[in-house]
């Protein structure tokens, strides 16, 4: 909300899709409203309107049961909505912490495993060398 308040043309559009939904409404209220306000309610043309909108959302529910009240009185379909922006329209922005940690881990992992490597590689040519001497 803060970014639509410090962006002029979001501001007008927010305001002028308020102001028609609050006409529609008035003239639902009142029928007989005068024509100029009907009219100034339908000025936006449909894309208009929905060119405006922050959100819209269609759900339904999507399964069949053998109850057949529950097919009759259908639960409402709870929807979560998460808004969050991609970073190159491949990530969440809030999972980059999440992201970099599992790199990170991944990285020290690597690099501990050659080191762990190494030091087994040089514990068993040791033995190896101290077998040889013995025998």
């Amino acid at each position: 909300m803060q970014h639509v308040f410090e962006t002029a043309e979001l501001i007008t559009s927010l305001a002028q899709y308020s102001e028609t939904r609050q006409l529609g409404q008035a003239e639902v209220d009142q029928p007989e409203d005068d024509a100029s306000k009907v009219a100034l309610a339908y000025e936006h043309t449909f894309d208009d309107i929905s060119s405006m909108l922050f959100l819209h959302i269609q759900a339904a529910a999507d399964y069949y049961t053998m109850n057949h009240t529950l097919m009759k009185q259908v639960p409402p379909v709870y929807v979560d909505i998460i808004l969050d922006p991609f970073v190159l329209n491949a990530l969440p922005r809030s999972l980059l912490p999440t992201v970099a940690y599992i790199i990170i881990l991944a990285a020290g992992s690597w690099f501990l495993s050659k080191r762990v490597n190494k030091w087994i590689q040089f514990i068993s040519v040791a033995d190896v060398k101290s077998e040889k001497k013995e025998s």
